[in-house]
């Protein structure tokens, strides 16, 4: 739920998911292809198992996406609340020391290099 709210506060699209028991995070984006058209992408983020998926959106409506929680009781509660301004206010709060960030920031540059890498 935090994680969706930080990325609700970043002005991403962004849901939890829910099938069976597991949940998962699921951001759209509309990526620009080298033809220079946008492609809908739905980024599914599973903090659980440590993954990260790409897959193109199977419909470019967005408010459809949105409304797709999956199954389970407590799925759209979750949601409701990752958007909720007291979660907002809660994770705008946290404060994050220079060793943190700097830990983060490398890293995200050790993860690109080796992305990059893989990609050529």
């Amino acid at each position: 739920m935090a994680f969706n709210t930080l990325l609700a506060l970043m002005n991403y699209e962004c849901k939890i998911r829910q099938e069976g028991i597991h949940t998962w995070s699921e951001i759209w984006l509309a990526l620009r292809s080298q033809s220079d058209r946008t492609v809908a992408i739905i980024a599914k983020v599973d903090n659980t198992f440590d993954s990260i998926d790409w897959q193109k959106a199977i419909s470019q409506n967005k408010a459809e996406w949105n409304k797709d929680y999956g199954s389970g009781r407590q799925i759209r509660w979750y949601n409701k609340m990752a958007k909720s301004k007291q979660q907002k206010q809660a994770v705008r709060a946290i404060t994050v020391s220079n060793k943190v960030v700097k830990r983060i920031e490398d890293n995200i540059k050790i993860w690109l290099n080796h992305y990059s890498l893989l990609q050529q």
